[in-house]
């Protein structure tokens, strides 16, 4: 049997249902089932907003942002379920899952995380956790972070080590060239000295 009211439709199957009374009588007891279920359903049941879009779920620090260190967390979307008056919405269990920190830039928009519905330990949905403002990279606090980092760097390691082996190099050769430098001095003097004694 199918039935609507204010919207929504209810299909009602009612499976092995007896047609007769105990005398043998014709007696519909599914269209009696049916009238009774379909009222309660009509008076107990409908629509209910579980997760309303615009509520505030917390917040997550933004590193290195300009003029915010955090940004606020929402739903990216709201959710409504068939649901039963006599049960709390609240008590619907909501795990969030999303980082404590995130780096700089943060649109708004971009997606953070999850938070998992659950009740009765089925899941009723999973939404997408957003940032609800933007928050932009401070161009002197992500260089003064960096700074740390770029003396730990491998890079630069490599790099010291370069140069490092270029500076003994450049001493080793200056040295050489020095001593060689003397030594041609100074036998160019003693080649001076022998010919001038030679000419008297």
């Amino acid at each position: 049997m199918k039935a609507s009211r204010d919207g929504n439709n209810y299909l009602f199957v009612a499976m092995n249902a007896p047609i007769t009374d105990e005398k043998g009588k014709n007696q519909f007891y599914h269209l009696e089932d049916a009238k009774n279920v379909l009222e309660w359903a009509f008076q107990h049941l409908g629509f209910k907003e579980i997760q309303p879009q615009d509520t505030e779920l917390g917040q997550v620090s933004v590193i290195n942002g300009d003029g915010s260190d955090y940004v606020l967390l929402k739903p990216e979307k709201g959710f409504s379920c068939m649901w039963c008056d006599a049960y709390d919405p609240n008590t619907v269990q909501r795990i969030p899952s999303w980082a404590n920190e995130i780096n700089a830039p943060v649109n708004a928009g971009d997606v953070m995380g999850k938070l998992t519905l659950k009740y009765s330990g089925e899941t009723l949905a999973e939404l997408n956790v957003v940032a609800a403002s933007s928050v932009r990279r401070s161009f002197w606090r992500y260089n003064l972070a960096e700074i740390p980092g770029f003396f730990k760097s491998k890079y630069l390691h490599a790099t010291w080590i370069v140069a490092l082996i270029l500076t003994v190099l450049y001493i080793a050769g200056c040295i050489f060239f020095r001593v060689r430098y003397n030594k041609i001095k100074k036998a160019r003097k003693e080649a001076g000295l022998h010919g001038t004694v030679k000419k008297q």
